[in-house]
């Protein structure tokens, strides 16, 4: 069963590899894509309010430091910083973006929004050494997951029936994506907004098998438009998130139907399983050294611990 308890195509599960090949890809795409600034800035001018987009900067837009997500709830959420100046004051506003991924959208979302908004004003404070936070923030959460976003977007509606109180309380409304019920055909955005979106939907829904086609279609528009290391990070992607036969199936389609793009992808997972090697490889060189260490440090002779660890004295006089 899938992540979201429901199957691919003929009841088989696409998603899962066989073993997983990354702790946390949906961050890592989001991130890469996002991070180019004229990738932030187009999703930004689509989704924001057309009145504050109109008082943006957009040239001035760059990413800042810092991940604010509390370390339990890693697996579900990532974040990213952005900050853009006012064209009038040129002040700095900040553009807060949490991406949400998984079954159910959460109540308690405009709660740990809070949470870290007050955590980057309290950094602000500490960098800034300053008394109290200068900068504004709007929130924005990238939702994907199986269910539609179905709760209020205002902080204040926690509390339905404290009108008199209202004065007294933090308010707030977050910006939201919805990405839950979309379709190929809804899909907006530049290509890599686009593709990165099909990509996310069709893992979260666990079906992969039946958006092949067109995640193929539109990997090949983006080699076309930007090139293989544009195309890398998404097949990349696949390759960290797909059993390993489902990845065959979409090679198969790949060569099929787009052939140079079926040539790139596959050095593309020749590479990537290369570089899982070689970090196993590296990996137990640093055991076999800490080994070393131990033994060496215990009186053990030189040629001895050669002899047990299979490395020449030559390596362990030029590692130890």
């Amino acid at each position: 069963m899938g992540e979201n308890g429901e199957k691919g195509e003929q009841g088989r599960e696409d998603t899962a590899a066989d073993p997983p090949r990354s702790a946390q890809p949906h961050d890592a795409l989001f991130k890469k894509t996002f991070s180019i600034p004229s990738e932030a800035s187009a999703l930004f001018q689509k989704h924001l309010p057309s009145a504050l987009s109109a008082e943006l900067d957009w040239e001035s837009l760059k990413t800042r430091d810092g991940h604010y997500v509390d370390q339990d709830l890693l697996k579900s959420q990532s974040d990213i910083l952005f900050e853009v100046q006012m064209r009038d004051s040129r002040d700095p506003c900040i553009i807060y973006v949490l991406l949400e991924h998984q079954s159910e959208p959460l109540k308690e979302m405009r709660f740990r929004l809070l949470k870290y908004m007050c955590k980057i004003w309290d950094r602000e404070i500490a960098d800034l050494q300053i008394e109290v936070p200068q900068t504004p923030i709007v929130p924005l959460v990238f939702y994907i997951g199986k269910n539609a976003w179905n709760h209020s977007l205002n902080f204040s509606d926690y509390f339905p029936n404290c009108e008199g109180l209202a004065d007294f309380m933090p308010n707030f409304k977050h910006l939201l994506i919805d990405n839950s019920g979309i379709s190929d055909e809804d899909l907006q955005g530049t290509p890599r907004a686009k593709l990165l979106t099909l990509l996310m939907v069709s893992h979260f829904r666990n079906r992969f098998r039946e958006y092949f086609p067109n995640i193929a279609r539109r990997m090949n528009e983006l080699l076309v438009q930007l090139g293989r290391d544009d195309v890398s990070p998404f097949y990349h992607y696949m390759f960290s998130t797909l059993k390993n036969n489902a990845l065959e199936e979409f090679n198969a389609i790949l060569s099929d139907n787009f052939p140079k793009l079926g040539g790139l992808m596959r050095t593309a997972a020749e590479e990537l399983i290369e570089r899982g090697r070689e970090e196993e490889r590296r990996k137990n060189r640093e055991v076999v050294l800490s080994l070393a260490r131990e033994l060496l440090s215990s009186g053990v002779a030189l040629e001895r611990v050669a002899a047990i660890t299979k490395l020449s004295p030559e390596e362990l006089k030029g590692e130890i």
